[in-house]
């Protein structure tokens, strides 16, 4: 039968087996069990990220410094593979790749997230902001409703259909310019 230990965090007899190697303690064992050190580890890097990206940054530094055309040759010796790899894995996970391109496009362009570009959605019933059109409805892109966003604020607006999006667009987004073209259109009705 192993030898058993008892992890000083969560008090547990374990077998030797659950605890990582530790050559400064005088068994050659770490004190805490294999579980609560991951999550010790775990709740530093959620605490200090800016420590872990500096630790990651000079451990990479050192690698490519020691290993200088390792990761290029490694990608010329099995370049035919790794594409194959990708296009596999890039056919299998389509839908995932998708979310996250749109998250990270969300996040980028617009300051926005996913779920609060679908409580618009729903708020405006699936609609354009302006004429109304359901997005089943839409010619322009794809059957998508448009982010419209302040380009001074960065700020979302709301969803409209394309030629809205447009048309707002070649008014320059401007309140004055709207105004006179209702004016216009209004004195040839």
């Amino acid at each position: 039968m192993d030898k058993l230990k008892t992890c000083t965090k969560c008090k547990r007899d374990l077998p030797i087996t659950e605890y990582c190697k530790d050559k400064y303690k005088s068994d050659g064992l770490n004190s805490a069990c294999r579980e609560c050190k991951a999550k010790d580890q775990k709740k530093y890097r959620k605490n200090n990220p800016e420590i872990i990206k500096e630790i990651r940054k000079r451990a990479n530094k050192k690698y490519k410094e020691k290993h200088p055309n390792k990761d290029h040759e490694y990608y010329l010796k099995n370049k035919e593979k790794i594409n194959q790899y990708q296009k596999k894995y890039n056919e299998q996970h389509k839908d995932h790749i998708t979310a996250r391109q749109r998250k990270y496009k969300l996040r980028k362009k617009y300051n926005t997230t996913p779920e609060h570009v679908n409580y618009l959605a729903k708020i405006q019933n699936e609609c354009c902001a302006i004429c109304g059109t359901h997005k089943s409805d839409v010619k322009m892109g794809g059957g998508k409703l448009c982010i419209d966003h302040d380009h001074e604020t960065g700020s979302v607006r709301g969803l409209l259909c394309g030629q809205c999006n447009s048309a707002l667009g070649h008014f320059n987004h401007s309140t004055d310019i709207l105004n006179k073209a209702i004016k216009y259109l209004e004195t040839y009705k």
